[in-house]
């Protein structure tokens, strides 16, 4: 009962981030998703199963191409770095254009270390604003 109301209380904080986050464990697939990230998913597409649950978001930034591959590659360089503890937190500023408007955000890559397992949480924010 104890844990089941822990991932409730869990969940309920990563869905009041205004921010659009995934939490991963340490081979880089996704365990869950925020209400901003599947809003952000349904707004930009439709649906966005091949970055949810169960999917490999690593897998994702390696395999993209065109003119998102270099930051997708240094995204998941730096999700790598704080996977292995070489750095304690990682933040990349990137592009992610629609097809109506220019738009920037920030990713911020944080470890959690949890009972000996590895979860990494990454928060994508929209600074397309602050850019402006």
């Amino acid at each position: 009962m104890a844990i089941s109301l822990l991932t409730s209380v869990a969940q309920a904080a990563i869905d009041a981030s205004p921010s659009s986050s995934v939490l991963l464990n340490e081979s880089g697939r996704i365990l869950t998703t925020n209400m901003p990230w599947r809003e952000f998913g349904r707004l930009n597409g439709g649906t966005i199963v091949e970055h949810d649950v169960g999917e490999n978001y690593l897998a994702v930034c390696d395999e993209a191409t065109g003119t998102d591959s270099e930051g997708a590659a240094k995204m998941a360089e730096g999700i790598r770095s704080v996977i292995r503890d070489s750095a304690s937190r990682f933040l990349h500023v990137y592009a992610c254009n629609s097809p109506t408007e220019e738009r920037w955000f920030i990713a911020r890559v944080t470890r959690i270390d949890d009972a000996g397992q590895v979860r990494i949480l990454i928060s994508h924010e929209d600074i397309t604003g602050q850019r402006k």
